[in-house]
């Protein structure tokens, strides 16, 4: 089966303009998660996702099976990833700025400078800073500040498939100004391209980590 790719990525973009905590799941992304093959964690393999003719990730929230994430929507700099179970993200150069359809959701994610993330960063770069606005759906906070210093906690390998790529592992404490909320990231950034090709992101609280990898780039 072949689907647009104009058609999947379009039907992605409006998804999560609501700000309602349910997806409108676009039927184009639907029809690819129905041709292929059911998912276990064997399931990722080269072979499998050449099945795949989109971008797509490897997913986990805390103790639930693992899933599949595919690329639905794309945005400038801002990519929204859909899950089967009706789930979305939208990431920014890896990080996650809003989700939709979990049991609690990141609503929005304003940057008051340049994230750290986004950038290249140099082997011999030890730390930096960030601060960011979110806003949750969780009783109405609307306006947290997260002030966060980035850590370079060196070289590592990372295999999305079977190809070992060297990247720097970046380690993210996040404290909440006003709420009784700290949380910890990790990301895995590419020591050539500075691409995140894994990581694990906090992005509310009441809700597990989500790790994710990604398998094949957009």
């Amino acid at each position: 089966m072949r689907v647009s790719r104009r058609t999947i990525l379009s039907c992605g973009l409006a998804s999560l303009a609501s700000g309602c905590g349910d997806v409108a799941f676009p039927r184009t992304v639907k029809k690819l998660y129905g041709a292929v093959a059911p998912l276990n964690e064997q399931s990722f393999d080269r072979s499998y996702v050449d099945q795949i003719p989109y971008a797509c990730m490897r997913a986990t929230l805390g103790r639930s099976p693992v899933s599949l994430l595919i690329l639905g929507g794309v945005n400038g700099s801002d990519l929204t990833w859909f899950s089967a179970d009706k789930a979305a993200i939208v990431t920014r150069s890896g990080r996650i700025i809003r989700s939709a359809g979990f049991p609690h959701n990141l609503k929005n994610t304003i940057f008051y400078a340049q994230d750290p993330i986004a950038t290249p960063w140099p082997a011999d770069k030890e730390t930096a800073t960030l601060t960011r606005v979110v806003d949750l759906e969780i009783a109405g906070l609307y306006g947290i500040v997260v002030t966060s210093e980035i850590t370079n906690a060196g070289a590592e390998q990372v295999t999305p498939l079977d190809i070992a790529i060297p990247v720097v592992h970046l380690v993210e404490t996040c404290r909440c100004r006003g709420v009784d909320w700290e949380f910890e990231n990790h990301f895995w950034k590419d020591m050539k391209t500075g691409f995140v090709w894994r990581s694990v992101q906090t992005f509310v609280p009441n809700v597990p980590p989500l790790e994710m990898d990604v398998l094949r780039a957009y």
